[in-house]
């Protein structure tokens, strides 16, 4: 993998593609309704990511700034860390930001984070096809995470019919550890 170079590009066409130009800040119904017409996925924004920057993802969100909205997702591999931002209608990298000259304890953290998800048999792609089994729907966020018992697993946030599941994957099993069922 080359080392990131910190870039930040937005063609001004990117904004005329962009859903929900609005200049406030999105809240979850506005992102629900991004997801549900946003042609690219969270999944494919993630294999989109890891197709132009190998590695492995930690997280991936839609996020909204200054009215556009794009996916953000983080990545990591032996050479560092890096940000991918993807565009969520034509599915075009629209920037990238490393993580160059980092704190010695950030980068103990990126390489303990490497360390764990280039030994685990299971990849977020993976994880977020499991939560499709537990649940249908969009989902909204993915992110590793380490549980008080120091387990490594991936958090989903899925909606479904406008109800949010929490549904965690642990990476070395495959097991559903948590499934948070919104109730009526």
């Amino acid at each position: 993998m080359k080392p990131y170079r910190s870039l930040w590009l937005v063609v001004g066409i990117a904004y005329s593609l962009i859903l929900g130009n609005s200049p406030s800040r999105a809240g979850n119904a506005e992102r629900l309704e991004i997801l549900h017409h946003a042609p690219v996925t969270l999944a494919q924004a993630i294999k989109i990511a890891l197709e132009k920057y190998p590695g492995y993802a930690l997280q991936g969100k839609l996020k909204e700034q200054d009215g556009m909205f794009y996916y953000e997702i983080e990545l990591v591999s032996d050479d560092g860390q890096a940000d991918i931002y993807v565009h969520p209608v034509n599915g075009l990298v629209i920037g990238a930001e490393s993580e160059i000259g980092m704190a010695l304890r950030l980068k103990r953290r990126w390489e303990a984070r490497f360390e764990v998800v280039s030994r685990a048999p299971l990849s977020a792609l993976d994880a977020m096809s499991i939560a499709h089994e537990e649940a249908k729907g969009r989902i909204l966020e993915v992110d590793l995470r380490k549980n008080h018992k120091g387990q490594f697993f991936y958090r989903m946030k899925l909606y479904e019919g406008g109800a949010k599941h929490v549904i965690d994957v642990n990476i070395g099993s495959g097991e559903v550890i948590q499934h948070e069922i919104p109730t009526s």
